[in-house]
């Protein structure tokens, strides 16, 4: 079984992403997976206050739980995550089984770590369709502003009906 969300963190700071995990239940109340059986992927471990970051979890060996409950296992991160980039989308187009986003992004003090664009695509009925990012580190000697290209995995490209973009780094 797949489950696919969006942590939100509203902790008032940065956090550290370091697991995300549940118990699933079948109809009768019986525990049915737990940690154990569970596969977790998200794009990046830091998170800013205020973000989003989308996730996917593998369940091994169910098909379907009546109901679940999922844990994020996070702690205070070390440096607080920048936010204060600017965005500019220059295209947001369709391609078979893709969703793209292009645009650039800027910045007025240099960024020393990192530098992640997230987009996350969503069906009309706010589900999460697909998500994806592009990644800049100090190393790549980008001038501000920088072009990025992002492209959500759609098998029916007209699914995605709305994206979120976010950045930040460090």
């Amino acid at each position: 079984m797949t489950v696919t969300g969006e942590l939100v963190n509203n902790s008032g700071s940065t956090q550290t992403l370091n697991a995300i995990g549940g118990e699933f239940f079948d109809a009768n109340g019986t525990k049915i997976a737990g940690d154990d059986d569970i596969s977790d992927y998200w794009l990046t471990e830091n998170i800013p206050n205020g973000g989003r970051l989308p996730f996917e979890l593998i369940v091994d060996n169910i098909q379907q739980a009546a109901n679940f409950s999922l844990t994020a296992y996070a702690e205070p991160a070390p440096s607080v995550t920048r936010t204060d980039f600017q965005v500019n989308i220059t295209d947001q187009y369709r391609e078979p089984e893709y969703y793209c986003v292009d645009g650039t992004v800027a910045w007025t003090v240099p960024f020393n770590d990192y530098l992640e664009i997230i987009v996350t695509g969503y069906a009309a009925d706010g589900s999460i369709v697909s998500f994806s990012d592009d990644y800049f580190t100090p190393s790549a000697n980008l001038s501000s502003p920088a072009e990025f290209s992002v492209c959500l995995d759609d098998t029916d490209p007209s699914s995605i009906d709305r994206h979120t973009l976010q950045v930040w780094g460090e």
